[in-house]
């Protein structure tokens, strides 16, 4: 019993020794780290790759798959999850896939191929994304509709090498799934993420407009704004700031623009509704003025502009709003700012 322990012992620094995260693999399996189990993994890993080249795909997960479950500790681990996971790959299990590939990059940081790897995560990442695409066309069987997989995947790459070529673009795609899965909020934490950590990215702009549309869609009219199209103003006005002298964003450019003017437009009409609040269901003239010269300042060449001029000569003519039923009933409530 002594010796086992001893040898226990023993073995223990080795597992130090070897270039991984540790976070998955059992340290039963690191301490029995040997040049026989190394040699006993590489002959697994041989006889899959003869079974890959001569087109048996099964048999060839089955060897890889033993050296992923027996043999974590090996040096030849990461390269049987890569192999694994590519094949996957190539037979469209993307779920499976990626949990290989996921494990390499979890796990293997000084695998030799990490990099191809993180390529392989985000090719996989992609067509788990536009299967989620092609299945919202379904008008049937929404239970089937769920983005959580590639977002799932778009995330791990992101958290495991935010510093890698696609990292931004990953974050970008997390959002617009995020957003049309109904995750708004979760959806503007994302892009927030890419404008703070990524400003030279090429999914920058993009960042800005999405952000944008999602500011707007959660404003269901000028009655009901929260706030948000201000909020998406001024996406659309840092992008103008940003690019608005590129010339190959030139079509982005002309459509930023173009939904500035209708978001100031909008806005000016939340500030219109207040302003008809104020004067006709509060009696205040004054503030009312404040809220239509605000409106016509937003949106000059507008029919918002013509509206406010029109309330702001009632509001001076001295004259009283008309008498709502509730005026009548209960009397009219005038409304005394705070001295």
């Amino acid at each position: 019993m002594k010796k086992k322990i001893l040898v226990v012992l023993c073995l223990l620094p080795l597992g130090g020794c070897f270039k991984t995260v540790h976070d998955d693999i059992p340290s039963a399996q690191i301490i029995l780290k040997s040049p026989m189990r190394e040699a006993d993994a590489l002959r697994y890993f041989e006889v899959g790759q003869q079974a890959e080249l001569g087109g048996r795909a099964e048999e060839a997960l089955k060897n890889y798959d033993y050296i992923c479950h027996h043999f974590l500790e090996t040096e030849i681990a990461p390269y049987a999850f890569h192999k694994s996971g590519t094949l996957l790959k190539h037979l469209g299990k993307m779920e499976q896939a990626f949990e290989k590939l996921k494990f390499v990059t979890k796990n293997y940081v000084a695998y030799e191929g990490y990099n191809d790897v993180l390529r392989d995560e985000f090719e996989v990442a992609c067509i788990l994304m536009e299967r989620y695409k092609n299945k919202k066309s379904w008008k049937w069987l929404n239970f089937f509709k769920d983005a959580t997989p590639a977002i799932d995947c778009f995330k791990h790459i992101v958290d495991t090498s935010p510093r890698s070529e696609n990292a931004s673009q990953a974050l970008y795609y997390m959002a617009q799934l995020q957003f049309e899965s109904g995750e708004k909020a979760k959806a503007v934490e994302t892009l927030d993420r890419i404008i703070a950590e990524y400003p030279a990215s090429k999914w920058l702009p993009d960042a800005y407009l999405l952000e944008a549309k999602i500011y707007l869609s959660f404003v269901n009219g000028a009655q009901n704004d929260q706030g948000m199209t201000l909020k998406a103003i001024h996406c659309y006005e840092d992008f103008l700031l940003l690019f608005g002298e590129d010339a190959d964003l030139a079509d982005k450019v002309g459509e930023a623009k173009q939904l500035l003017y209708e978001a100031e437009a909008l806005y000016a009409r939340s500030r219109l509704v207040l302003g008809d609040f104020y004067l006709y269901r509060r009696s205040y003239p004054q503030g009312a003025i404040l809220f239509y010269n605000e409106a016509r300042t937003l949106a000059p060449t507008s029919d918002v502009a013509i509206q406010a001029n029109r309330s702001i000569d009632f509001a001076n003519s001295g004259n009283p709003a008309p008498m709502t039923w509730a005026d009548r009933c209960f009397g009219r409530i005038v409304y005394k700012p705070a001295q």
